[in-house]
């Protein structure tokens, strides 16, 4: 997999951190391995009782986020963009927060 399109994410495998305001248990966490030969991944904002309040991953076979309602289908290019693609989530959902 080294040079894939999936490089960083693999490498941020288990990384995980706090984000906004403090006291509110807000976690971003990242999970990628390989398995069966194919990347799986889930790159996650959750709540302090690790409930999901939005993501991406590749379950169920494609490529699709979470708001904070049902999935929509996600285009997948590389790691760099899926990770700045849901940081600007994670922002936008910061913002929104009373």
């Amino acid at each position: 997999m080294s040079g894939s399109a999936y490089s960083y994410l693999l490498d941020m495998n288990g990384y995980s951190h706090y984000v906004g305001p403090e006291g509110k248990g807000l976690a971003c966490t990242f999970r990628a391995e390989v398995e069966h030969g194919r990347v799986s991944y889930a790159v996650v904002l959750c709540d302090k009782y690790g409930n999901r309040i939005l993501g991406f991953d590749n379950s169920h076979g494609y490529d699709h986020e979470h708001p904070p309602t049902k999935g929509k289908p996600y285009r997948f290019t590389t790691s760099e963009i899926l990770i700045a693609d849901f940081y600007k989530r994670v922002d936008r959902y910061l913002r929104s927060m009373p």
